[in-house]
């Protein structure tokens, strides 16, 4: 039996700190074509998406569509099952809303903990024989084999302490990582050649890839790993954007494209997980989708400099000038000769504004208007064009009255 593990695909997403609003629709688009054709090519029975398919909760149209499309064809329109579970940048709700016609193509869909997966009945088909209980989806081969997965989707706190409301045993007081355990304990209802556990979570001796979210990567969020029972012979998970395995059993796929200068720092290379299960063991091989040079960081003096130095881009480059913007001329030519291939620029702030900045200025005596113009000058190196003041006027206007 083999199994391709991916995640994190944050479907929908501008790459971080992109002056240039460069969205990554068409470089996931792309890079999940070589998913479905790594997963044709290696013979794949089973798919498993580890949750953060979309990186907001109401992702654009292009986003839906891509996502839609590819799983379709992950499942080969039902002769594959693709199993999917939502993340934390995920709607649990939204994902859920294709469940019942998805289902028809094979592909199930664990929104939240405790959810029905294909509402309590049978899947069959010439291919493959599916049934869930509660968190438990069991696989059954034409060839025999057989897999049973536990799927435990992001789940925050408040989601915990409504699952086990009203629980004598298991009730708001204890903590995280034992109200965790405690769901994955349970004992599978079927009976399988393997047992898997799916998850998007955070677990210790994970290290981050560079973009994660880090408020929900605290100490409060983070499980150990000692608490995973033995029962699961392998641990697939989602969450962190760097690929790695933390033991012999347990793995992260990584995100399948860097998503800010700091992960291509760390983590520039993209891979799915192709597993070979045999009886008692599986071999694992790190797939990649993503070679490490395809995003580069370039670090120039002078806009000048980058135009004399930087050489032909093959991928995309992210471009930092250490002084600041004072060649317009220049900046044209550049961002002409790296047309569709600029994922950002940033510039460097002039010597009184980083040196005097606060001095300079009392935040307290400047309108609205005059002080975005004052962090505008400070972030970009130039003065904010009228539309960029009005639009961030208009809508801060929109949130006070929100708020108020």
């Amino acid at each position: 039996m083999k199994i391709l593990h991916t995640a994190d695909w944050h479907l929908g997403k501008v790459f971080e700190q992109s002056q240039v609003n460069f969205s990554l629709i068409g470089e996931h688009e792309k890079i999940l074509g070589k998913i479905v054709k790594i997963a044709d090519e290696e013979n794949v029975d089973i798919i498993v998406i580890a949750g953060d398919i979309f990186d907001s909760y109401n992702p654009p149209y292009e986003a839906r569509r891509l996502y839609n499309r590819t799983i379709v064809e992950l499942s080969r329109k039902g002769e594959r099952p693709v199993i999917i579970i939502s993340g934390n940048h995920d709607s649990p709700e939204g994902l859920a809303t294709i469940k019942p016609f998805s289902e028809e193509f094979g592909i199930f869909i664990q929104h939240l903990p405790g959810a029905e997966i294909i509402q309590n009945r049978v899947f069959k088909s010439k291919y493959f024989t599916a049934q869930s209980r509660g968190n438990w989806l069991n696989i059954q081969l034409s060839s025999g084999e057989s897999a049973t997965f536990y799927l435990l989707p992001y789940v925050s706190e408040s989601r915990l302490n409504e699952i086990f409301a009203g629980n004598s045993l298991l009730d708001k007081t204890i903590s995280y990582n034992e109200k965790i355990g405690s769901l994955i304990s349970e004992r599978s209802p079927f009976k399988q050649d393997h047992l898997i556990l799916v998850s998007h979570i955070f677990v210790d001796r994970g290290k981050l890839g560079g973009s994660e979210k880090t408020l929900i990567l605290g100490s409060s969020y983070t499980f150990e790993t000692s608490r995973i029972p033995n029962q699961f012979s392998l641990v697939l998970l989602g969450h962190l954007h760097r690929a790695q395995q933390i033991d012999e059993r347990i793995f992260y796929s990584g995100s399948i494209f860097p998503m800010n200068v700091k992960e291509v720092e760390t983590s520039p290379a993209k891979f799915v997980n192709i597993f070979n299960l045999g009886k008692n063991s599986f071999d694992y091989q790190p797939s990649e989708i993503l070679s490490s040079n395809y995003v580069k960081i370039e670090r120039f003096e002078t806009i000048k400099d980058a135009l004399e130095k930087l050489e032909e881009a093959e991928g995309l480059t992210f471009i930092e000038i250490n002084t600041p913007l004072n060649d317009q001329s220049s900046l044209s030519e550049l961002l002409k000769r790296l047309k569709g291939k600029l994922l950002g620029i940033t510039f460097g702030s002039p010597p009184d504004m980083e040196d005097e900045y606060f001095s300079r200025i009392r935040p307290e005596e400047l309108s609205d208007r005059e002080l975005f113009i004052e962090f505008y000058r400070k972030q970009m190196g130039k003065e904010p064009d009228e539309e960029i003041v009005k639009l961030y006027l208009e809508i801060l206007n929109e949130v006070r009255n929100e708020a108020g």
